[in-house]
């Protein structure tokens, strides 16, 4: 083979000296394998949205399956899985940064996996309270981690949009929950398993249809390799250059990189010395929490605000848009709260004048359901897509701004406005989430590749946190103050909005 004299200088260069890391990344090249990440990207965070909002059209067919007496406990159904996300958060984030961002994925998306068939088998309330809690354990893994993965194969240029596409994929996966739901649960088929005494039924498949994603993420996951990016801070070089290969020879169809060696830098061999678990996390974290303090501190308070409406308000959307539907064919004048009130004033009559032994059960759920659900999935589509194309041009501070402020404008508005325009801001507001993917991006920035996972996996657990509260009070507010409830989601929004002015470097444009 011929070499150009360039060619021999660069390569004797390399030998001599080494080649940073990141010139090393940029050599191989954006291309196929990019574009194979920030596939799997997204699946793994509708994984998460599949778990999250499936569950919310299986108990209203599953309620005398398994002995549900109140809503009340949906709220502990779907609190025990927000339970479970918050604990683990931190140990994942740890695990990771320890242990690997691969193998930790592996583990975390497979095992969720294994929680969603035990609880498409539950036979009463505690058994999938418990199930639910495995799964929101096991889910906290892959969602805390991917995005720190995805980001370690990827130049500082390309970083954010690649992130926000992968949201667009995420919201594919959400227009695709409500049809799936559709097409399954108002089947009307059932057979009994005698093995384990339970008569199986189309809200049992789709729950395992839920958990799909995270088997498709698991076994994808067995082809790709390691970041880079943490067997350097292991101080693996070898390794190193082996997968930057990897990555080239996909992205170009070409073998050699001519990158022999790699530059020691403050991230490099950033292993951890002490093998007992507990001490290792407590000084990691210490670590995180004693250098950043206040990148962690802002990060924290915006998930928690995010999830606080999107998370919370939405486990009531699909019931309150079902019932102003209700009142549009004779006024659109009143107001959402009005129509709210008046519905649980009549449920609670209903229930005074129907006889306590007499219990209704439906199989099967109003084709309106699903079409308010899809009008949301929608949105969220339609805002990651024109986030994927203006973050590079405008900065990421203007998107929140813009974000931020008009949804919380529309929490406050919605009490003023009639029935259907109050319909049309409540979605909406619920588009807050839309932040979410792009707080993900600015969390990768601010930390070193040691503390990334953590800080991703302790920002998250606020917002899961947000997610549990936001529910909770939520429930509590609308059947005596609505108005309140959304007052106090605007808040929770402005405050987050005024909070991204102190983001660290967030004016820095890429």
């Amino acid at each position: 083979m011929i070499h150009t004299i360039q060619e021999v200088v660069e390569k004797e260069e390399n030998e001599i000296i080494g080649t940073s890391f990141d010139d090393a990344m940029k050599r191989t090249k954006f291309g196929k394998f990019q574009y194979y990440m920030i596939f799997i990207s997204g699946i793994f965070m509708g994984s998460a949205f599949f778990e999250t909002m499936g569950i919310n059209y299986v108990l209203p067919v599953a309620e005398c399956d398994l002995g549900i007496t109140s809503k009340s406990q949906y709220g502990l159904i779907s609190g025990v899985w927000f339970a479970g996300i918050i604990l683990t958060s931190h140990s994942w984030g740890f695990l990771s940064d320890a242990y690997g961002r691969r193998k930790t994925l592996i583990i975390a998306s497979l095992s969720a996996f294994i929680a969603s068939i035990l609880s498409s088998v539950a036979i009463n309330l505690w058994q999938m309270i418990l199930f639910r809690f495995l799964n929101g354990f096991f889910i906290s893994g892959s969602t805390s981690i991917i995005f720190a993965y995805l980001g370690e194969f990827l130049g500082d240029k390309n970083r954010s949009r690649s992130m926000m596409v992968s949201s667009v994929i995420f919201g594919a996966c959400c227009l695709a929950l409500p049809v799936m739901a559709w097409l399954i649960i108002n089947q009307k088929w059932q057979f009994f398993i005698p093995l384990l005494g339970v008569t199986y039924k189309p809200w049992r498949f789709f729950l395992l249809a839920c958990g799909f994603p995270s088997l498709f993420c698991g076994i994808s996951l067995f082809f790709f390799p390691e970041s880079p990016k943490f067997t350097f801070s292991q101080g693996n070089e070898e390794k190193t250059i082996k997968i930057l290969n990897t990555i080239y020879k996909i992205n170009t169809g070409k073998t050699n990189l001519n990158v022999h060696k790699l530059k020691p830098n403050e991230e490099f061999n950033e292993s951890f010395k002490s093998k007992n678990v507990v001490t290792m996390m407590l000084r990691q974290t210490t670590s995180l929490c004693k250098t950043y303090p206040r990148s962690i501190g802002i990060l924290s308070f915006l998930q928690f605000s995010v999830y606080f409406v999107c998370n919370g308000m939405l486990l009531f959307f699909p019931d309150i848009v079902n019932q102003t539907a209700k009142f549009t064919s004779n006024s659109t004048d009143i107001q959402l709260c009005t129509i709210v009130e008046s519905a649980i004033k009549e449920q609670r009559m209903q229930q005074r004048s129907v006889d306590v032994n007499t219990r209704t059960c439906i199989d099967e759920l109003d084709i309106s359901s699903y079409y308010y659900a899809m009008m949301l999935e929608i949105c969220y589509v339609i805002g990651f897509l024109v986030i994927s194309w203006l973050v590079n041009y405008t900065g990421r501070l203007a998107i929140f701004t813009f974000i931020f402020f008009t949804t919380s404008l529309s929490c406050f508005a919605i009490n003023f406005t009639g029935t259907v325009f109050g319909n049309y801001l409540y979605v909406w507001l619920l588009a807050s989430g839309i932040n979410n993917t792009l707080l993900n991006t600015v969390t990768y920035d601010l930390f070193p590749t040691n503390l990334r996972s953590l800080a991703m996996s302790i920002s998250l657990m606020f917002g899961r946190l947000g997610s549990l509260v936001g529910g909770n009070i939520a429930g509590f507010l609308l059947e005596e103050y609505c108005g309140a409830t959304f007052t106090l989601s605007g808040v929770v929004l402005l405050a987050g909005g005024l909070l991204t002015f102190f983001i660290p470097n967030i004016m820095k444009r890429k």
